[in-house]
C-alpha cells in the first residue's frame, strides 16, 4: 500500500527552525576567512598602483587597501622652540643646521632631531619640505637656508634673510615652502650660511616637516 509522503509546512523544516538544524549539526555555515593581522607597509607611488590595479578576480585584499592608506600619509619634522640658549657659528660655508631640539609625530618617514634630519622611506617619492625659523645674530650678515638631500644643497629649494641690527633688537623670521623628487633613504636637512665672516645664530623657533605628496 502506498502511502502518502507527509509534506513538512512552508517556513519551517517538520517543525524545527533552520537554527534549529544548525545546531544539530545537520547544516553547516562556513566561517570568515583568515587575513591576518599583518603588518602595514608603506610603498611607492608604482607599487600601490600595482597592487590596485583592478579587482576582476577579487584579488584586492583588506590588506592591500591598508597598505595603500598608510603609503599615502607619510609625514616627519623637526622643531625648536622658545630656544634663547643654544647658538649655532655660521660661516660663508654652508653647514647643516643643528639647532633642533624635538621631533614631530610621524608616519612612514623619521625624523631624529639628534641627527639633524629627516630620513625618508626606501623609495623615490616627491616631498614636500616647509621650513621656518625666527632668529637673531651677534652680527648684522644675510643669511641663507636651503634644504638638502643627502648632504647636496638645493639651490632652487631656499630663502634669504638680512638681518640689520645683532642681539635680539634685531630678530627677523622667514621660511620657505618647495617639492622635491627625493631618491631612497634620502635624508633631508637643513644648511645655512652667511655672505661673510663667522656670526653666532640664535634661532628663537624653528620647524622643518616633511611631508608627501605624490599619492
Amino acid at each position: 500500500m502506498n502511502w502518502p509522503r507527509p509534506r513538512l509546512p512552508r517556513g519551517r523544516l517538520g517543525g524545527l527552525t533552520f537554527a534549529a538544524f544548525v545546531l544539530a549539526g545537520l547544516v553547516s555555515i562556513p566561517g570568515p576567512r583568515y587575513v591576518g593581522p599583518f603588518a602595514d607597509n608603506d610603498r611607492s607611488r608604482s607599487a600601490v598602483l600595482a597592487l590596485l590595479a583592478d579587482n576582476v578576480s577579487g584579488d584586492i585584499s583588506a590588506q592591500d587597501l591598508r597598505d595603500a592608506l598608510v603609503s599615502g600619509t607619510c609625514y616627519a619634522g623637526l622643531y625648536t622652540d622658545d630656544n634663547t640658549v643654544t647658538t649655532q657659528t655660521v660661516t660663508s660655508t654652508p653647514a647643516t643646521f643643528t639647532v633642533w631640539e624635538g621631533d614631530f609625530p610621524e608616519s612612514c618617514a623619521d625624523g631624529d632631531y639628534t641627527a639633524d634630519g629627516v630620513t625618508l622611506p626606501a623609495y623615490a617619492a616627491d616631498w614636500k619640505i616647509d621650513f621656518s625659523i625666527s632668529f637673531f645674530a651677534d652680527t648684522a650678515a644675510e643669511f641663507q637656508f636651503h634644504a638638502a638631500l643627502d648632504g647636496v644643497e638645493l639651490s632652487e629649494c631656499g630663502l634669504e634673510r638680512k638681518i640689520a641690527t645683532a642681539g635680539q633688537a634685531g630678530v627677523g623670521a622667514a621660511g620657505f615652502t618647495c617639492i622635491v623628487t627625493a631618491a631612497a633613504s634620502d635624508v633631508v636637512t637643513i644648511q645655512t650660511e652667511v655672505d661673510s665672516g663667522s656670526v653666532e645664530l640664535t634661532p628663537f623657533e624653528a620647524d622643518l616637516s616633511v611631508v608627501r605628496v605624490d599619492m
